[in-house]
């Protein structure tokens, strides 16, 4: 406040930022938030710099009365990405959406619903239409099939270097099911789907050999498809 321009409410302003301070937002998140918006609007025409305010979609009032922070906070998977802000903020998703709306002292409190129930309605819909490579989720898979895995040179699968993407197999009307051997005799012939099927054997057996624990070890254990997206890198990897 001290950095902007003269404005007849801006001690007023300063005294309210003070008080949801002081008092703290999750003692009454709605007020909180109404006072917020009131500071960002002084600041905002006294000539200051107000982070933009970001509406959040109704429900989760009672979420971010203890959570306050989940827009900003990394979410640190391995193996996958997550961004609360773009189900929040951009697409209006409620918390209780995806997790178990309990009261805090309940087991299993805001634990996370079923992938099926939850992540798959939306990410398995249309809304995935214009994703090529089906990320952010499916990593293993993903990085498998482009090739680009941490430590090693590219070797991407000759699906990928022949510009296939995830839905060419993968089919939205059947629930992007792992196509069955009469879809890869429309591209390939009978012995290469028995090749297939051989070396998927080989690498399962593989897989239960290792002892590595690497990154990229885990990467193809990851991916259930294994043979079907590169077989080949995935073969290395297990047999180092």
């Amino acid at each position: 406040l001290h950095r902007m321009g003269s404005h007849p409410h801006k001690e007023d302003a300063r005294h309210d930022l003070a008080l949801v301070k002081r008092g703290g937002a999750w003692h009454n998140p709605h007020y909180a938030d109404e006072v917020l918006k009131s500071v960002a609007e002084v600041i905002s025409k006294a000539g200051g710099n107000v982070k933009t305010y970001i509406e959040m979609p109704a429900g989760t009032e009672k979420c971010t009365a203890c959570h306050s922070g989940i827009l900003d906070a990394e979410i640190k998977l391995e193996l996958s990405e997550f961004d609360h802000s773009a189900h929040i903020a951009e697409r209006k998703i409620t918390c209780t959406d995806c997790h178990i709306d309990n009261l805090p002292e309940m087991t299993g409190h805001g634990r996370r619903l079923p992938l099926k129930s939850s992540c798959r309605d939306c990410h398995h819909s249309a809304n995935v239409a214009g994703d090529k490579l089906c990320s952010p989720c499916h990593i293993p898979a993903r990085r498998l099939f482009s090739g680009a895995l941490p430590g090693l040179e590219p070797q991407p699968s000759p699906m990928f270097a022949a510009d296939m993407v995830c839905r060419d197999c993968h089919y939205q009307s059947k629930g992007y099911r792992p196509p069955d051997n009469d879809l890869c005799l429309d591209c390939h012939d009978a012995e290469i789907v028995r090749d297939l099927e051989f070396k998927r054997g080989v690498l399962v057996n593989l897989i239960l050999k290792s002892s590595s624990s690497d990154l990229p070890t885990r990467l193809v254990e990851q991916d259930k498809g294994r043979a079907v997206h590169n077989p080949d890198l995935a073969k290395k990897i297990l047999s180092r």
